[in-house]
Order: C-alpha cells, then sequence, then structure tokens
C-alpha cells in the first residue's frame, strides 16, 4: 500500500540520512571514525563506508596514563589497549590516540552544552583537531552513538566548532533489529566490560551472539538495554566485514570490581592480528545491489519486530 511504501522510504531515510546537514552527505566525505573499538563505533563505521564515503583514519580517547579504564559519560575506553592493533592492523588505517585528562570530567550533565575547559567535551575537541592536524582532508567525523543525547550534543557541538561533518547512521535506530543487524553482518564482538544484575564476569571475552538471547530475557526482567545503551556492557570488535584481519586477544585478565560484585572490566594484555581465510574478507565498499539488499534486510527487521520498550533510555 502507499502508507506502506511512505513507511519503508522514512525507515531507509533513517538509517541512511542521519546529520545536520544531509546535503552534504549527498558528495562522497573523507571521514575520521570516533572509535571506541566496540560493536556501536564498528557499524557506524561500517554504515558510512557502505554509503560511499571515504574512511581516512580512526579516533581514540584513551584513559589518562596507569588508569584502566576511564568512568566516563562520553567514551568508552575499555579494552583501550587493542585499539592500535585494532585499527591499524585489522582495519588498515592510521589511528590518532588522545588521553584524556585527569582533570576534566562531566561538569555538565544538561541537554546542552556550553565550551568550558574543565569538561570533558574538551578532550573530544582536543581530539578532533589534532585528527586535523595530521590529516587536513578530513571533512566528517563518524560515531555510533545510538540514544545518548548528552554524547549526541556533545558530539555534534565539537564537530560544528571544527566545521566537520558529523555522522551519525545508528542514531535512534530500535536496538533488537539493530543487534540482530549486526550479528547477521558478521560483526564478531566480545564483553569487555558488564556492569548489570544478570551479568558477571563469566561473560567476559563472550560473543554477542551467544550472549543475545540471554540480553532478551534480562531485558524482560530488568528493562536491561539489549545493546548496551543502558551502560549494561561494553564490547570489543574482534572481526567485520571491514576488516582485513582478525583481531586476536593472546592473554588477557578479569579485573573484577571490589565493590560491585555485577562489574568487571577484561584488561587486555596482548593482541595481535591473524590473517583471514582466503574469501572471510568480503568487499564492504560493496556494489549496489549489495548495499540494497543490506537496508532492506534491517528495515524489514525494524517493520517487524516489537520494538517500542528499546526506546527507553
Amino acid at each position: 500500500t502507499d502508507r506502506h511504501n511512505e513507511h519503508s522510504n522514512q525507515l531507509v531515510q533513517h538509517i541512511n540520512i542521519l546529520s545536520t546537514n544531509p546535503l552534504k552527505l549527498a558528495m562522497k566525505l573523507k571521514f575520521a571514525s570516533l572509535i571506541s573499538g566496540g560493536k556501536d563505533s564498528i557499524y557506524a563505521t561500517m554504515e558510512a563506508i557502505k554509503n560511499k564515503h571515504e574512511l581516512i583514519c580512526c579516533a581514540h580517547l584513551a584513559p589518562p596514563p596507569s588508569v584502566l579504564e576511564s568512568n566516563s559519560f562520553l567514551y568508552q575506553s575499555a579494552a583501550s589497549a587493542a585499539l592500535q592493533t585494532q585499527c591499524e592492523e585489522c582495519i588498515g588505517v592510521p589511528l590518532i590516540v588522545r588521553n584524556a585528562s585527569k582533570n576534566r570530567g562531566a561538569v555538565q550533565t544538561g541537554s546542552n552544552y556550553v565550551e568550558q575547559k574543565t569538561d570533558e567535551t574538551e578532550d573530544l575537541f582536543d581530539l578532533l583537531q589534532q585528527v586535523l592536524q595530521s590529516h587536513p582532508e578530513v571533512t566528517a567525523v563518524s560515531c555510533g552513538a545510538l540514544f545518548s543525547n548528552y554524547q549526541r550534543v556533545r558530539f555534534e557541538h565539537v564537530c560544528s566548532r571544527l566545521n566537520l561533518t558529523p555522522l551519525s547512521y545508528l542514531w535512534r535506530m530500535p536496538q533488537r533489529p539493530l543487534l540482530s543487524a549486526m550479528i547477521e553482518d558478521q560483526i564478531d564482538a566480545v564483553l569487555v566490560k558488564v556492569a548489570a544484575p544478570g551479568l558477571t564476569p563469566r561473560h567476559l571475552n563472550q560473543s554477542i551472539l551467544h550472549l543475545s538471547n540471554l540480553f532478551d530475557k534480562l531485558h524482560q526482567k530488568f528493562h536491561f538495554h539489549v545493546c548496551g545503551e543502558g551502560g549494561e556492557y561494553e564490547t570489543l570488535v574482534l572481526d567485520a566485514p571491514i576488516f582485513k584481519k582478525r583481531l586476536i586477544l593472546d592473554e588477557v585478565i578479569v579485573m573484577p570490581d571490589e565493590e560491585d560484585d555485577h562489574v568487571a572490566v577484561l584488561k587486555v594484555v596482548k593482541c595481535h592480528a591473524e590473517e583471514k581465510g582466503k574469501g572471510h574478507h568480503p568487499d564492504y565498499n560493496g556494489v549496489e545491489q549489495q548495499q540494497q539488499q543490506h537496508q532492506m534486510r534491517l528495515v524489514d527487521r525494524i517493520q517487524s519486530s516489537s520494538t517500542k520498550a528499546y526506546y527507553k533510555e
């Protein structure tokens, strides 16, 4: 019906055009990917590439020196030690890293942001400024924000100040269909942090594929966000279609929280990149037909799934 087709077109538009300046997205942009190493930022990078933008480099905010993980509302830093191998050897692009400042934090927590030197947002500004110094051809930045207005507002604020186009292809996507899409599209991600009832340290280093059914059960019981948007868990991607090599974790240590049995972090001590088998790495820039098939699969999931509960922030 006309109404059905209109709804489908709106969903395709939702998938493909999520930026403050849609006109720019008609052009091929050279972009930096703001990554944590987790499933959301990697999948957002894949979406940007499929929309014909060119990945120039990755950018990562690491925790301050000698700190395992930053307690930040803005960025994920669990398994930060694996990012150089993941980006430079697995994806095959340069990685720009900046350590977050110990003297900054979430000073402003409201829905608006005004530049303030002691706020953690300025770490992101400094990082992207460093990206532009190393790669002045970059005109856009992708990020994996899903539902956090705190993240989106600050990301767009920094991009505006640096005249960069923000690419947020996953913004407001329903969480269960999105998680299913990631798994079907061969995102192999393992948990590197747990912080919710129903998850324990034994779930660390387990894949989202094996844990997705558990996530559904926890959602029914605790209103658990299946994509981890409530901070329930964080991930590290070991393999994806845009990876030229697979990330192998050689040595890890489980670091439980001494005060909370539900919280634990997987410390990556040693990792390396391993060659994939022949035919295992498809060309993810792909042909037009592959791109359209992917979009329609995701649209079908969104239309056929009851997703209202997954929109809760």
